[in-house]
């Protein structure tokens, strides 16, 4: 069996003499892969399943985002670092064969540990009022816990979704088809799950929705299934729902499966009364629901106002962003520690 080893290395001659001299004389052994771009090793470490991951110590490698059977170790400058950054550490100037026993052995030594099951929290965002930027809210926060090193999944359940202006990542798997192979009771449905989301370059993971006239099919009972079935994964700390806001017995059960609700406002006089009375009807209804529901103030300005109520749990706000595209406002928003609330 061949090993397949990836290169990360910024200084392009030693990675093109390194790359063509272990091809060359260890043809048999080896299928090398070599890459100056961080995001792009990354990619490749999954698609093409690399045994070992070789990288110079000018890049910040998180091991989370490496597959887990894929062993890792730095390149060093110097003989005498065995260690980088808690990571093993060999000697990158030395004879090829030297270097080829020191890539055999990180391999040999590695132990697979599977990760532990991580308990799952779910955050949903919803918007009793349209234009309040609930789903760049959404998103941002997304973003939010992938920059804290939480593995995190974002899931847009619109039925004109918003996804592609925030993550350019297209899952294998859509809603859809998760809705279909629960509903089949397919078999092999955990592992195909399992490899499903796409990541990003936020660092964050995608479930696409699939095709308008895909997602169009499916109802809130649907979504429901879909959300079981991702969080019984146990596989991301977080995953985060950007959805459609309604008050029928189908909604408030689905909205029962998240552990926090975000309801957003902009302040207006509008927005504020529509909230208040699907905080009002929910506490009403389905007081169990209260506990959960976060309000946040998004594209707040001069003339919003926050409402005076005992009823509502206000978390923060966002101002209103003029002249920015939408990556630029997410860049801002997903910095902003509000979010940090919703991870407690």
């Amino acid at each position: 069996m061949k090993l397949k080893v990836l290169i990360l290395e910024s200084d392009s001659n030693y990675l093109q003499r390194i790359s063509s001299l272990l091809s060359t004389k260890y043809n048999d052994e080896l299928d090398v892969y070599s890459f100056d771009d961080y995001t792009k090793a990354l990619k490749s470490a999954k698609e093409n399943e690399i045994d070992v991951f070789l990288a110079s110590e000018d890049f910040d490698v998180s091991r989370k985002k490496i597959p887990g059977k894929c062993a890792f170790a730095y390149l060093a400058e110097s003989p005498n670092e065995e260690t980088i950054k808690d990571q093993k550490a060999i000697f990158k100037f030395v004879k090829i064969n030297d270097l080829y026993e020191s890539i055999k052995k990180v391999y040999s030594k590695y132990e697979y540990i599977p990760e532990p099951e991580v308990e799952t929290k779910t955050v949903l965002f919803v918007s009793p009022s349209g234009g309040t930027g609930s789903s760049t809210a959404a998103a941002s926060c997304a973003v939010h816990f992938a920059a804290a090193e939480k593995r995190t999944l974002y899931v847009n359940l619109e039925k004109l979704t918003s996804a592609k202006s925030f993550f350019s990542a297209e899952s294998s798997v859509t809603v859809s088809d998760i809705a279909s192979l629960v509903q089949n009771n397919d078999d092999d449905i955990s592992s195909q799950l399992e490899e499903a989301a796409a990541e990003d370059e936020t660092g964050i993971f995608v479930i696409s929705a699939g095709e308008p006239n895909e997602i169009l099919k499916l109802n809130v009972t649907d979504f429901a299934v879909v959300i079981n079935a991702l969080t019984a994964l146990k596989q991301y700390e977080y995953i985060v729902i950007d959805g459609e806001f309604d008050l029928s017995e189908a909604s408030l059960s689905f909205y029962r499966l998240a552990d926090k609700i975000v309801f957003t406002s902009s302040g207006s006089e509008i927005s504020n009364a529509k909230l208040l009375t699907a905080v009002k009807y929910i506490s009403d209804h389905q007081p169990e629901l209260s506990t959960k529901i976060a309000v946040l103030y998004s594209r707040f300005g001069e003339t919003s106002t926050i409402p005076e109520s005992d009823d509502l749990n206000n978390i923060g706000g966002i101002p209103n962003f003029d002249f920015a595209d939408t990556k630029e406002i997410m860049t801002h928003i997903s910095g902003m520690g509000v979010f940090d609330i919703l991870a407690e």
